[in-house]
């Protein structure tokens, strides 16, 4: 599933400490408990808040959800891993391919 484009939206939820003069975390829960709830890295984590990573499985959106006391669809939009130019486009190259070794076989066949 893939991220809204809203990522202060992600930041104000997950947070993390400031630093030693403010040790409390600045959303309600901070990047390192969340990615230990949900079985994941807290790297993971802090890329997914950072923008730098904006999809995951739908399983972990879910738990994220869950554990942020949200709606998945508030956080995540389902993703189709390809879109349907790029199967279109895939099943062509297929048939091209196709097509060639079918030529190349009756030139064989032809040749012998």
């Amino acid at each position: 599933m893939e991220l809204k484009r809203d990522p202060d939206y992600m930041k104000m939820l997950v947070g993390r400490k400031n630093s030693k003069t403010n040790p409390k975390p600045l959303a309600k829960i901070t990047a390192r408990r969340l990615a230990a709830l949900v079985d994941v890295s807290p790297s993971f984590i802090d890329r997914l808040v950072s923008g730098q990573v904006n999809s995951c499985s739908p399983r972990l959106a879910r738990a994220i959800a869950r554990e942020l006391e949200i709606d998945v669809r508030d956080l995540f939009v389902p993703s189709a891993s390809r879109s349907v130019g790029q199967i279109a486009a895939q099943r062509k190259a297929v048939a091209t391919r196709i097509e060639r070794v079918k030529a190349s076989r009756q030139m064989e066949k032809l040749a012998a």
